[in-house]
């Protein structure tokens, strides 16, 4: 009875209610000062994985945008060099111009004699109509002679896989010579004055656009060539 006596006393005591007070008011702070230990910690750690985070982003902007520059000035090269290898679209060609020698025929019908012309053209196309055109003129020359037939004309001229074809009017057959010698000299003075042109190998012939194959008794089917045998210096 007395120990029950004495436990009441002691709850009754001012100290003992003070005490028990004291330790409800400090174990809140404790625990909370404990957590923020705790805690802080994990947020340092957070906040260094952050800055690591956001450190390696940075490094990896900067090198991308170093790749980015160095790609646009690449790519910025090669379109000057483009440009300055091609010429604009809308500048047309320098012409051509040659030297050659057109044929005509001696007095004995047995050679082709050269007469020095300069043509000019841009294409290949343009310097086969300029040289047909000065072969169509007479000779300055004595004794050799323009044997084509009176009103030949060229209308135009394309140059294929190294041949000429040339697309005459109607009058080089209609106005040709009744000699088999000379169609075969007058075939012979085209070839040998187109072929003068680099890059030309033969002639095939064309009226009003018809191949012609036939000139006289003649077979000009296949490319007429030129005959050194008969060109006479």
């Amino acid at each position: 009875m007395r120990f029950i006596y004495s436990i009441k006393n002691c709850f009754r005591s001012r100290l003992f209610r003070i005490t028990i007070y004291s330790i409800f008011v400090l174990i809140p702070f404790l625990l909370f000062f404990m957590g923020c230990d705790v805690i802080m910690p994990a947020d340092v750690s957070q906040k260094e994985d952050i800055e690591e985070i956001t450190s390696i982003e940075s490094e990896l902007d900067e090198e991308s945008g170093i790749e980015d520059t160095e790609v646009s000035e690449s790519v910025e090269t090669q379109e000057e060099e483009k440009d300055e290898a091609s010429p604009p679209e809308d500048e047309e060609p320098e012409p051509q111009e040659k030297i050659i020698n057109v044929y005509y025929i001696d007095e004995q019908a047995q050679y082709l004699i050269g007469e020095e012309r300069k043509i000019t053209g841009i294409y290949v196309e343009d310097l086969i109509q300029e040289a047909f055109n000065e072969l169509l003129k007479e000779p300055s020359k004595e004794n050799v002679f323009n044997l084509i037939p009176v009103g030949t004309e060229i209308i135009n001229a394309e140059f294929v896989d190294g041949y000429a074809y040339i697309n005459l009017t109607s009058e080089f057959v209609e106005n040709k010579w009744n000699d088999g010698i000379v169609d075969r000299l007058v075939i012979n003075c085209i070839a040998a004055t187109l072929t003068e042109i680099p890059g030309i190998n033969g002639v095939l012939f064309l009226i009003e656009g018809e191949k012609l194959d036939k000139y006289g008794s003649l077979d000009i089917s296949n490319p007429a060539e030129r005959n050194d045998d008969l060109i006479k210096e």
